[in-house]
């Protein structure tokens, strides 16, 4: 059984030793972020597949007359499996293995396979899926964790108690009214009063 329990529902399983990092120096984590990640994974599980690509069958093997299915598929086995999305778990693992137990290392993990056709393609995918496009405050975090006391954003390296900016209650919009003077034949008068009166926004002066 292993070290790590997985919440994702993900069927395809890969080994450890078979994820090759694909990210380079893009990133960079202090021990402390990879400690504090270690931690998550070993309290609350892995929540997300590692996500991979392989490069595809070549356009000039498959125009091959002689090239099967068979060789497609054993091609593309034999491809590294390079991972888009997952190298702070990979880092993470890691740790564990120097730390806690090296049996994490001889286990399989869940992943998806993204298709790109190119290097280029795959690499503008890993910027897509590890960019960060906002940033995360204090005040934001405190406000989305305030009814949930069992999340520990001390592992997340920030520094405050929840109970020191709490959630601001949404202001409802104050009513205002308009006046409106009506010329109406004097007939009209009291259907159009009965049609006012059924508008509980309505006051007639």
């Amino acid at each position: 059984m292993s070290l790590i329990k997985f919440s994702c529902q993900i069927a395809d399983m890969i080994p450890f030793t078979q994820l090759l990092p694909f990210q380079g120096n893009l990133k960079k984590r202090t021990e402390q972020d990879v400690e504090n990640l270690a931690g998550s994974l070993l309290q609350d599980g892995m929540k997300a597949p590692f996500y991979i690509w392989k490069k595809p069958w070549p356009d000039e093997l498959r125009q091959q007359s002689a090239a099967t299915l068979e060789d497609e598929q054993k091609w593309f086995e034999d491809q590294p499996n390079y991972v888009l999305d997952g190298h702070g778990r990979i880092a993470a693992i890691h740790w564990i293995a120097d730390h806690k137990d090296a049996s994490v290392l001889a286990d399989s993990y869940p992943y998806i396979t993204i298709v790109e056709e190119t290097l280029e393609e795959a690499k503008n995918t890993l910027l897509q899926v590890s960019s960060q496009y906002g940033k995360i405050t204090q005040k934001g975090l405190a406000q989305f964790i305030v009814n949930c006391p069992k999340i520990d954003v001390s592992r997340l390296g920030v520094k405050f108690k929840v109970n020191e900016v709490q959630a601001k209650p949404v202001e409802q919009p104050k009513d205002e009214y308009v006046v409106m003077r009506l010329r109406v034949l004097r007939a009209d008068v009291p259907n159009i009063v009965n049609v006012f009166k059924g508008i509980p926004s309505v006051q007639i002066i």
